[in-house]
């Protein structure tokens, strides 16, 4: 792609780029660059990126951050490779980075994933692995077809579901519950009549940092308490997320990039959640709700629903459940994607070995 051309930038100049990009062309919260300045501090010097910048022939801007990292396939073959906006280190990826990609407009995603490619092709063999992460599947059947030809082979190394809810059209709650299946709509408005009936719930965002961090704080005890008590550790039991986390909510709870929810009835929280946000399109991280003995109390689906259609009037166009099958996604969302785990390799011996090894093992 002799049109696009890649530079290497400093993280300063990066940092002026991405943010530049981000209000020109925001797509979704994982590849903006609050994302990855707060994955920078909160790894404090553990990690090495290098951002590049692919431009195109009519000033076309995409962006990400390279990281380099070697591992181990089948336990014994070693391999280089090349991250794309993760860092390969398992427990820094465990912010778990969905919808991957290049940072901008994805209508010039192709060419500009191509020309990335065949720029650090053309760098020497010092790599034998480049990382897609986690991006969904029509997204990768496009970027596929535009990387045909390139020394790399392409492999799906594992699969996921995730659940969305198509906003666009509804206006609000009442508008969403009718869409819903009769059994889901039943249990949801009964669960409101016991939190006081939907007239007492109110659903409300942190209106700044300090009052987002302190609603996020008692999410993360209702979250953590949960978990331990299913023997559990839970998504915040380390230092790292949580320190992560509250950097995105310091950057992001004043412009709605981070959204920290609580749903309130007669007799205080139900629940709260954390969302983020990138344009027309939100996403539900986490959450962390107040259990009772009544199995007749859903705060999950409630504090769900109130959530959907607070997003609604807010004019987003979808609210991500992201990954994972569990009932709750299934019964609230009105829409399913799959999100693939992608590899690109270059043609390499340890590979077949490789191959060879899982044949014999039956995987």
């Amino acid at each position: 792609m002799h049109d696009w051309r890649l530079s290497r930038l400093s993280l300063d100049d990066a940092g002026t780029a991405w943010v530049a990009l981000d209000a020109r062309a925001p797509a979704v919260p994982f590849l903006t660059h609050g994302w990855f300045r707060c994955l920078l501090a909160a790894a404090d010097g553990g990690v090495t990126p290098e951002p590049v910048q692919v431009t195109g022939p009519a000033g076309q801007q995409l962006m990400a951050a390279l990281y380099r990292r070697g591992a181990l396939r089948s336990r014994i073959i070693p391999s280089r490779v090349v991250y794309l906006n993760e860092t390969g280190d398992a427990e820094l990826d465990r912010v778990t980075l969905e919808h991957n990609g290049l940072a901008g407009d994805t209508a010039h995603e192709p060419e500009a994933l191509r020309a990335l490619l065949e720029d650090l092709l053309a760098q020497g063999p010092e790599w034998d692995e480049f990382s897609l992460g986690w991006l969904a599947a029509e997204r990768w059947a496009v970027l596929e077809r535009a990387l045909q030809g390139l020394a790399l082979q392409p492999e799906v190394v594992d699969r996921k579901p995730f659940h969305f809810v198509d906003l666009q059209g509804l206006g609000g709650l009442e508008d969403y519950l009718a869409g819903l299946s009769r059994n889901t709509r039943y249990q949801i408005r009964r669960a409101m009549r016991g939190y006081g009936g939907e007239d007492a719930l109110t659903v409300e965002r942190a209106t700044g940092s300090e009052q987002a961090l302190k609603w996020f704080r008692a999410m993360v005890e209702w979250h953590q308490e949960e978990w331990t008590a299913r023997g559990k550790p839970g998504a915040f039991a380390s230092t790292f997320m949580r320190d992560f986390h509250e950097c995105l909510i310091t950057r992001g709870a004043p412009d709605g990039r981070a959204q920290v929810l609580r749903v309130q009835g007669v007799e205080g929280p139900v629940g709260y959640l954390y969302n983020l946000a990138a344009g027309d399109y939100i996403c539900n991280y986490q959450s962390g709700f107040r259990y009772s003995d009544d199995p007749k109390l859903k705060p999950g689906l409630v504090c769900h629903a109130q959530a959907i259609g607070l997003a609604a009037t807010q004019g987003f166009a979808r609210y991500d459940l992201l990954m994972g099958d569990s009932q709750y996604k299934r019964s609230l969302g009105n829409g399913q994607g799959e999100m693939l785990q992608v590899r690109l390799r270059r043609p390499r011996w340890r590979f077949r070995v490789e191959h060879t090894l899982r044949k014999l093992r039956g995987g």
